[in-house]
């Protein structure tokens, strides 16, 4: 291998040395001239700043009002419908009673013919509670009407009359 005569300067002794390579031969100067950027201890306590103000602040800006409020329309549209399905099943009315509660439950154990469905206290519905909803054996609403209910303020649960068919 042979050197070429600029590579052979910056070989000898007392050349300038950065990171365990020449620094003359790679970037011209090394510490001795005008460096630009951010530390790696900059970097790491902006990173942990950042972290620290998204942990507080950001939760404050987002509500889980909305969140809760369509968590609940799911479990009470499942809970329908799961009372429907039992109803054909045993072949006898199943009621759905929804009431609201500090600690929800909204489970799915029938209990002499009833499903107790309890909703958060901060969730609103449109209709006044405690609110039943029965399906017969032929897994129709009983009475054979059509009913909607809306959770929270968006979320529209209809009953179809006849099908029983909950959406």
């Amino acid at each position: 291998m042979s050197l070429k005569p600029e590579q052979i300067e910056t070989s000898k002794p007392g050349a300038e040395h950065c990171f365990g390579v020449q620094a003359e031969a790679m970037f011209g100067t090394c510490g001795g001239g005008n460096q630009r950027g951010f530390t790696l201890v900059e970097l790491i306590t902006v990173i942990v700043l950042v972290g620290i103000i998204s942990v507080v602040a950001l939760p404050r800006f987002a509500s889980n009002d909305a969140f809760r409020a369509r968590a609940t329309a799911d479990q009470v549209a499942a809970a329908l419908r799961y009372a429907q399905k039992t109803a054909i099943a045993s072949h006898g009315v199943v009621t759905v009673n929804i009431s609201a509660a500090a600690t929800p439950d909204c489970g799915t154990t029938v209990t002499a013919g009833a499903i107790d469905c309890k909703i958060p206290d901060s969730v609103t519905i449109d209709k006044p509670l405690p609110w039943s909803v029965g399906f017969d054996a032929m897994g129709r609403p009983v009475p054979n009407i059509g009913d909607a209910v809306v959770v929270g303020t968006t979320t529209t649960i209809t009953i179809e009359a006849e099908t029983g068919y909950v959406h």
